[in-house]
């Protein structure tokens, strides 16, 4: 009990740090928190969250502060795993923080598990996507074409995928990469073709 007391004033003296924007401070408290009482899920939570503040695209600490909301976030799904905020913020980071090769293995996992998860192949063209791993993106894109073969979209999506990327490398007419063959729904409608009589022949 005394422990848990302990850990909890460290966890509320930590939240004081966060919203006065001390982040460094925050996760000094939040670590003492775990260290005296390591079962309290929301000082996970609110370590991970303070980590992320002080994650900075191309700043030198960029990766521990990254290794340190992960590892906040994992902790959080372990001690709370009907909590979907620790699943959610760990993928998140992971995008954020540029662990490309991470989620890969995650979706890919999944995939594994379940063939026609379409929420493991959609992950797999997002990471591969923001990596810029064409071809990697362009295989899962068919996957999910052929997953839902009866989607119109899912297969222009496919085609839609190569055209522009043959405008990147200039192959394509830039006039033609206009072109969208799908009826515009917000054009207004044709009008009718009046029906035209037969002309009565003269006497």
């Amino acid at each position: 009990g005394c422990s848990e007391l302990k850990a909890r004033h460290h966890a509320r003296e930590g939240n004081s740090r966060f919203l006065e924007g001390d982040y460094a401070g925050a996760v000094r408290e939040y670590e003492i928190s775990e260290q005296t009482y390591p079962g309290l899920a929301v000082v996970a939570l609110n370590k991970g969250l303070a980590c992320r503040q002080m994650m900075t695209p191309g700043g030198k600490d960029q990766a521990s502060a990254v290794d340190c909301a992960t590892s906040a976030f994992q902790k959080m799904k372990e001690l709370s795993p009907g909590d979907k905020r620790g699943d959610q913020l760990y993928i998140q980071t992971l995008f954020d923080g540029d662990r490309f090769d991470t989620l890969a293995q995650i979706y890919e996992k999944q995939l594994a598990a379940d063939p026609k998860s379409t929420a493991a192949v959609n992950g797999l063209i997002s990471v591969h996507s923001r990596a810029d791993h064409w071809n990697e993106a362009l295989k899962y894109t068919i996957i999910r074409a052929d997953l839902d073969h009866t989607d119109a979209e899912e297969q222009y999506a496919v085609g839609v995928m190569i055209f522009n990327r043959l405008y990147q490398k200039g192959g394509a007419d830039q006039e033609k990469a206009k072109f969208d063959p799908r009826p515009d729904p917000n054009a207004p409608p044709p009008p009718k073709r009046k029906r035209r009589g037969r002309r009565a022949k003269a006497e």
